[in-house]
Parts: C-alpha cells; sequence; structure tokens
C-alpha cells in the first residue's frame, strides 16, 4: 500500500480520560487512527506518549494545552476557593440577567457582555492556578516533543485558551491553536476541525516523502 493511502496517526495528548474518549468519539474517521494518550501531568507525557506509539512515529500530535504541572497536582479545589469562585459565578449570573436591561443601547450591551465575560475567565483562571494546569505546561510538552519529533506538527486543543495563549502556543512551534467545540456545536464543527487536521497531517507527508528520481527526458 502506497503511503499515502494509509490511514494518518494522530495522537490526542490529554489529562482527562473522559476527554480523550470525547475525541475519539467525535473524530472517529476511516481516514484516522487516533491514539489517545492520557498523561495525568506534563512531567509524565512524555512516557506515556512513547508507551502509547510504541515506537511509530504519528503524523500529528494534538495536545491539550493546559495539563497539570505534575502528579502531585491538587485534582479538587479547596473549600475557600470554591466558596470564592461561587460568588464569582453567583455575580456573574446577576450581571448576565441584567443584560436584557441594555437591549436598546448596543455598546452599554457589549460593554456589560464582555464584563460578564471577563469575570468568568478570571474565574476559570484561578481554578487552573489552583490545580497546577497552566499553559505554560503545554508549551513545556511541546518543546520536548519539537525535540523528539521534530518533523511532526503539533496542534493545541483547548476550550480554555485566550488571545495571549494562542500567541504563546504559535510562539513556541505550535501549527496551530484550535479551540473546543461546545457540546451542543461539536458534531457541526468536527467536519472543519477535521480537516484542519488532515491539512496538516498530508503536509507532514509530502514534506516527509522523499523526491522521485528520474533524469531529465
Amino acid at each position: 500500500m502506497d503511503i499515502s493511502d494509509q490511514p494518518y496517526t494522530l495522537a490526542f495528548v490529554d489529562d482527562d480520560p473522559a476527554e480523550i474518549n470525547d475525541f475519539e468519539a467525535l473524530y472517529a474517521s476511516p481516514g484516522f487512527e487516533i491514539v489517545g494518550v492520557h498523561a495525568p501531568s506534563v512531567l509524565e507525557a512524555p512516557g506515556a506518549i512513547q508507551r502509547a506509539l510504541g515506537g511509530r512515529t504519528p503524523d500529528l500530535f494534538v495536545l491539550d494545552m493546559f495539563l497539570p504541572a505534575s502528579p502531585d497536582s491538587p485534582i479538587s479545589l479547596t473549600r475557600q476557593s470554591a466558596l470564592i469562585a461561587q460568588d464569582a459565578i453567583d455575580q456573574a449570573v446577576l450581571e448576565t440577567s441584567a443584560l436584557t436591561d441594555h437591549l436598546e443601547d448596543g455598546k452599554a450591551l457589549l460593554r456589560n457582555t464582555q464584563a460578564v465575560i471577563s469575570l468568568l475567565e478570571s474565574t476559570l483562571r484561578k481554578w487552573c492556578s489552583e490545580l497546577g494546569q497552566s499553559p505554560a505546561n503545554g508549551v513545556q510538552l511541546l518543546t520536548i516533543l519539537n525535540e523528539s519529533f521534530p518533523s511532526v506538527p503539533k496542534l493545541f486543543y483547548s476550550r480554555k485558551a485566550t488571545v495571549e495563549d494562542v500567541k504563546l502556543g504559535i510562539g513556541a512551534g505550535a501549527h496551530d491553536v484550535i479551540r473546543k467545540p461546545p457540546p451542543r456545536q461539536a458534531a457541526a464543527l468536527a467536519p472543519a476541525i477535521l480537516r484542519e487536521f488532515e491539512t496538516a497531517c498530508r503536509k507532514n507527508r509530502r514534506d516527509d516523502t522523499p523526491p522521485k528520481s528520474g533524469g531529465a527526458e
């Protein structure tokens, strides 16, 4: 079988087995072999990747950006943090319910909507920090894989990434940063995301294929 006819091997790395199961179900396709890699932390990721691939080189790595830093990272919030977070969420709910007060003033509506989004993003960042999850950990794994698999493209796949996180990932050498689709839109968005995976894989194989020998006619 010609290499161009073989399914692409996609290695998906995440610390959450449920996320891996969802990814495999959402992007199941005859054109891809998805290798799910459970990496509980960035320190454990290289070994987990080696074991899952069994010596093979994938066509594409898709990486969770917010991996825990180490096996010792906490798996739950402290009660105080949980209460602070609940207060922030309650405040966001109140501000969201008040958005209808500004329907006739478009600029005010946008300002208040952005305030709600910023409040929720700030709360999410605090949670991630307490749980030892940071985009820097994903970038650390990317750096490791760039050394181990320099020719293989790497994508980040994250629902928490901000614009600054995207800049961080691209600057570190990621091919792209793809936002995880919301559950209600996942099925509709999956074909477009699969095409992006395929484009990266196809380019990688094309770049790795040696030129055909032959002289001028």
